[in-house]
């Protein structure tokens, strides 16, 4: 508990509003149709008491329930069987539905305070056909907003995509041509790109636009959040790595981000990274 108010007390001096949190699905599901949240009791009861929100990210799937869908593990390739897998069988696409309206339930019921459920993080990270990760992506992801309006959630928003690559045409537009659009109220992005640093103040403006350009072309207006940023602390070779010239990012990012109307943006990660260059995360 002291280390609970110890980190949310900078990251409300740091006029942080959103946290991004979450836990994988195996560990709060250990019993088909049962959810337990109380690891997250106290950190959740806590930010609603400064004020602030919650971006849930609802990850990875459940193999020591629901066997066998096809992976992500890097090193093995892309067809190996995981107990983390995407969901694809039908059982397993209803139980990823109901646990994400279960983690919206458990927000809306107890009056905490959630900005967004954020389904799945960077879905196509290890499939490298990006067609056929759309399908499987927009196959378990379609259900939840439809259950969720069903069942008197709906006012929870989803945020969705995450992409592991922003401008991996063939995942997105797959996706939204697959009739996708309708199924999530926030487009959620990751946008570690900008750690390029030069020139950045016409490239996060480029970028926005570009987002807004895409999801307008299939249906019109959502919202748009960076649910991962960051930009290293190392102290290394390179003009944009140390602490100030980062701080400089970020306040360039906010301020572009803000002329856009993106709702939140999420910084990745907010630890001292240490001197070691080889360290990206």
């Amino acid at each position: 508990k002291e280390n609970i108010t110890f980190t949310n007390d900078l990251i409300e001096l740091a006029g942080l509003r959103v946290v991004r949190d979450g836990r994988e699905w195996e560990y709060i599901e250990k019993t088909k149709g049962v959810y337990d949240f109380s690891y997250a009791d106290e950190f959740t009861k806590d930010l609603q008491r400064r004020g602030m929100k919650t971006y849930w990210n609802v990850s990875y799937g459940n193999g020591k329930l629901y066997l066998p869908e096809r992976g992500m593990n890097p090193n093995a390739g892309w067809s190996v069987i995981t107990r983390n897998g995407h969901p694809q069988t039908q059982e397993s696409i209803q139980a990823y539905s109901d646990f994400t309206e279960g983690v919206a339930k458990y927000f809306k019921d107890n009056n905490y305070g959630v900005a967004a459920v954020e389904t799945w993080n960077e879905p196509n990270g290890a499939n490298p056909n990006g067609t056929e990760m759309a399908q499987i992506f927009t196959d378990y992801i379609r259900p939840i907003k439809i259950k969720m309006l069903r069942d008197g959630y709906d006012d929870v928003d989803i945020a969705s995509f995450t992409p592991h690559n922003n401008y991996q045409s063939a995942f997105l537009n797959g996706c939204m041509q697959l009739n996708f659009y309708p199924h999530f109220d926030r487009y959620a992005a990751h946008e570690y790109q900008f750690k390029n640093g030069f020139e950045s103040s016409n490239l996060y403006d480029s970028r926005m636009k570009k987002l807004d350009d895409f999801i307008t072309e299939y249906g019109g207006w959502k919202r748009i959040d960076i649910s991962e940023t960051g930009f290293t602390t190392i102290d290394g070779s390179n003009a944009w790595s140390t602490t100030q010239s980062a701080a400089e990012e970020v306040t360039k990012l906010y301020t572009i981000c803000e002329y856009n109307n993106l709702s939140n943006i999420l910084l990745y990660d907010l630890m001292n990274d240490g001197t070691d260059a080889t360290y990206s995360e």
